[in-house]
C-alpha cells in the first residue's frame, strides 16, 4: 500500500501481523522526500516509523517492504529540468540509502524548461535520458541493500548472471528488489 498517514500504517502492519503477509509499504517522491515532502519526513525517518510500527506490533523486520513510487523530478516539475533530475536522483539516492527494497523510476513528466508541444515538436521531457540519470542515482544500492535487511537483493542492468526481472506488462525492469520471503503468503 501507497501512504504516509500513521493509521493506514498501523493497520496495514496489522493486517500483515494477523495473517502472516508482507508489509510492503510505498512513499511516492511528493509523500516522503529529502526536504520532508506534505509527510514531514525523509525517507530515513519514514523507514524508521513504519519499522517501529511494525515492531510495536511483533511484526518481523524481515516481513517488511519498503518501497518508492515514482520517484523522480515530479515534486520539482516546475522547476528547470536540470534542477528537478537532480533533486530526484538525490530522493532515488536517500531511498537506496535508507534501505529501501523497492525503487519505481519516473522520469516521464514535463518540467518547465521542456518544450511545449507534441513529442513532434520535442515537447516530451527526455524520458530516456533522464531515466537514465535517476537509474545511476542507484549505484549506491548495492551497499544498501548489504547494509539494510538481509532480506534484500537486487538486480541492475549488465547482471547477466540471471534472466532480467520483469514489470507487470512483462517488459524487462532493470530496478526491482525484493526481498527472499515474497514467495510467502502474499494477499
Amino acid at each position: 500500500m501507497c501512504s504516509a498517514h500513521p493509521a493506514v500504517i498501523e493497520a496495514a502492519v496489522r493486517q500483515s501481523q494477523q495473517d502472516g503477509s508482507v508489509l510492503h509499504v510505498e512513499s511516492t517522491s511528493s509523500q516522503v522526500n529529502q526536504f520532508g515532502g506534505y509527510s514531514g519526513l525523509t525517507p530515513k525517518q519514514f523507514r524508521a516509523f513504519v519499522h517501529q510500527s511494525a515492531e510495536r506490533a511483533g511484526l518481523p523486520p524481515d516481513q517488511v517492504l519498503l518501497g518508492g513510487d515514482h520517484l523522480g523530478p515530479f515534486p520539482w516539475r516546475h522547476e528547470a529540468a536540470a534542477s528537478a533530475l537532480a533533486k530526484g536522483c538525490e530522493l532515488v539516492r536517500d531511498c537506496v540509502l535508507a534501505g529501501y527494497h523497492k525503487i519505481h523510476l519516473d522520469a516521464s513528466m514535463a518540467c518547465a524548461d521542456d518544450a511545449a508541444g507534441g513529442p513532434a515538436d520535442g515537447g516530451q521531457p527526455k524520458v530516456g535520458t533522464n531515466s537514465g540519470r535517476l537509474n545511476e542515482a542507484m549505484s549506491t544500492r548495492d551497499a544498501a541493500a548489504s547494509a539494510s535487511t538481509p532480506a534484500a537483493t537486487t538486480r541492475r542492468r549488465g547482471d547477466s548472471a540471471r534472466q532480467p526481472p520483469r514489470d507487470s506488462t512483462g517488459a524487462p525492469h532493470s530496478s526491482i528488489a525484493t526481498p527472499r520471503n515474497a514467495q510467502k503468503k502474499i494477499p
